[in-house]
């Protein structure tokens, strides 16, 4: 059972951040005996912007924590099972992870691009009537890529 804590100190805040900057998840970190529940984490960081960021930055390092242990696995040193398919599980797992918890900085990057790598279409004004019409009607049919062509 979390501790009852009410009262956000730097020194417990601290803390909390030292295990996250190691990778630990707020959610484990804050099943521990002497630790105050998410929600009192969260009540902190509302209340405070400098704890907010302070919580941010030592995600940020944890998350870099990840990777690099994320890394050694991959490679077959410290953390791997020796188990290959294990270890494939265990990285992907924990990127996808990553990945949902910011995914500004983990996640897959989309890119949008038109035919041969350019501009989706140019100017709406540089396009005929007949080609406008015919990106207009492949958007509602889902097939951008063949108006572009015409």
């Amino acid at each position: 059972m979390a501790a009852p804590w009410t009262t956000c100190t730097r020194e417990k805040v601290e803390e909390i951040c030292a295990l996250l900057e190691q990778g630990e998840p707020l959610a484990a970190i804050c099943r521990r005996e002497d630790m105050p529940s998410v929600r009192t984490v969260y009540n902190w960081q509302d209340a405070d912007q400098s704890v907010k960021d302070r919580f941010q930055q030592a995600r940020d390092i944890g998350e870099d924590a990840i990777a690099v242990s994320l890394r050694s696995v991959a490679r077959g040193g410290k953390g791997s099972t020796g188990d290959v398919q294990r270890d494939k599980l265990v990285v992907d797992t924990d990127l996808k992870l990553l990945a949902k918890w910011n995914p500004r900085r983990w996640g897959d990057r989309v890119q949008l691009a038109g035919h041969d790598n350019g501009a989706l279409f140019s100017q709406a004004s540089e396009l005929t009537d007949d080609q406008l019409a015919a990106v207009v009607a492949a958007g509602r049919s889902g097939g951008i890529a063949a108006a572009s062509e015409g």
